[in-house]
């Protein structure tokens, strides 16, 4: 390889130590444990199988804070109690979690035919772990994710499988939208296919090029880019002017967005006739409305402008389910007074727990933002 990729994920290492504070290291802990010699229980895979299917779309943050609400939902997974229960006392209790998504009514009702399987492996081969460590991991994950595979997963594509693999200690990355984005063309080149096996090829020729373990690639590259973590290289809007790594990357010049600098000038918020859903014109308007926030709100901790910021974008990240632009609802007070109940009837939808307080959180931030985009007007 022409760049020195090494190089690039000393500069990864050396950020995410200084910069990322709430890293999570469940897998590569999992990875040094399995090097060290543990051999995992059948209640241990169970447990790794189910923390996959929940990280799939919830996010793995919010299932990591739930994490002991989840262990004794699943009976600290015990398969005869797990197999036996109805599946909506899990989906339920998900919900009330606020851990759940589209796809939990039917990752519950696979867990019987799931569980199955991991028995009907672990007669074949004594034991699931000698059979997830008798051929190299991408076969394993070839076996536990291809439909035609009598040994499929249901609700477990290749990047779930893998995640559960690695929940038990198996070395190997995964190919999630986060190491897709930054991997790609577009960023850093290191992938030329959107193939999950090609992804988990490559990364593993990239281990042995630079002498990282696919654990510690994929470490790196998720907690620069994900949310609730470095969020630097995000998908959607990458903060290049952040970038410690941008010599590497062939994103677009004209997508940097430049850092906001505390003087006057850039304190003056964006007129409401510019606004649009153009990705650059959100990443600055975000930027700016959390600075003029952090001016404002003199004395808030750092972690409640953050949820203020969140609240007043929620729409906006949303804005698929809804039958409103952001943007119109933003046009006026009355557009927002009126959205009010498409908003509490969409909380209602997702299954949220306190839809009322949840609408009210969202509303004011949408106010808030409101009065900010008419400063100076």
């Amino acid at each position: 390889m022409e760049k020195d990729y090494k190089r690039m994920f000393e500069l990864l290492d050396k950020y995410i130590k200084e910069n990322v504070l709430d890293v999570d290291k469940t897998i590569l802990n999992a990875i040094a444990e399995r090097k060290a010699g543990k051999k995992f229980s059948f209640k241990e895979h169970i447990q790794g199988m189910i923390l996959a299917m929940l990280s799939g779309q919830g996010g793995w943050k919010r299932v990591y804070v739930h994490k002991q609400d989840v262990d004794n939902l699943f009976f600290h997974y015990d398969k005869d109690k797990i197999r036996d229960c109805n599946p909506q006392y899990f989906i339920n209790r998900i919900y009330q979690y606020k851990i759940g998504s589209r796809s939990t009514k039917k990752q519950m009702q696979a867990l019987k035919h799931n569980i199955l399987v991991l028995e009907k492996l672990e007669k074949e081969y004594e034991s699931l772990d000698n059979f997830i460590t008798h051929d190299e991991a991408i076969t394993i994950v070839k076996m536990l994710a291809d439909t035609n595979s009598e040994y499929k997963l249901v609700q477990l594509a290749e990047p779930l499988v893998c995640e559960y693999l690695r929940n038990v200690g198996i070395d190997v990355i995964k190919p999630d939208i986060h190491i897709k984005t930054i991997l790609s063309p577009e960023r850093l080149n290191l992938i030329s296919s959107q193939s999950n096996y090609k992804i988990i090829e490559i990364c593993n020729l990239l281990s042995i090029e630079i002498d990282y373990a696919p654990s510690k690639i994929d470490y790196l590259l998720w907690n620069y880019s994900a949310d609730g973590y470095g969020e630097i290289c995000t998908t959607k809007n990458p903060k290049c002017s952040q970038c410690v790594i941008k010599e590497f990357c062939n994103y677009p010049q004209k997508n940097i967005i430049p850092s906001i600098k505390k003087d006057k000038g850039n304190n003056k918020p964006l007129k409401k006739t510019n606004i649009s859903n153009n990705e650059d014109y959100i990443t600055s308007l975000r930027n700016k409305y959390t600075e003029y926030l952090f001016e404002k709100l003199k004395g808030k901790k750092e972690r409640t402008i953050k949820t203020y910021v969140g609240d007043s974008f929620y729409v906006y990240k949303h804005q698929n389910e809804f039958n409103s632009n952001f943007f119109e609802i933003l046009s006026n007070k009355q557009n927002i007074g009126n959205f009010e109940k498409e908003l509490f009837e969409q909380q209602v939808s997702r299954h949220i727990e306190l839809p009322s307080n949840s609408t009210k959180a969202y509303m004011n931030g949408l106010y808030r933002l409101y009065d900010f985009l008419n400063i100076n007007e």
